[in-house]
């Protein structure tokens, strides 16, 4: 399974627990929160949320197989 860069990671969980803490609330509902600022976000900036989570998509399926491949290269040959 790909990992995100330490720097990548490390924005989003502190932006996912500063969510979280807000409301004391749990991971899952500190995701669903954020999810939720960023389609008002999308509103303002009129910015379609929707292509943008199917290109979100796109991209990490990409990256899941590439990563899938990167495996598949390093593995032993079957004796």
């Amino acid at each position: 399974m790909p990992t995100f860069k330490d720097d990548t990671m490390k924005i989003l969980e502190a932006t996912i627990e500063k969510y979280g803490t807000a409301g004391d609330t749990c991971t899952e509902f500190a995701i669903r929160d954020l999810l939720t600022d960023l389609l008002h976000y999308c509103d303002q900036h009129e910015i379609d949320f929707d292509d943008s989570l199917e290109g979100s998509l796109d991209v990490y399926l990409e990256e899941q197989e590439s990563a899938s491949d990167e495996v598949s290269d390093f593995d032993c040959p079957d004796v």
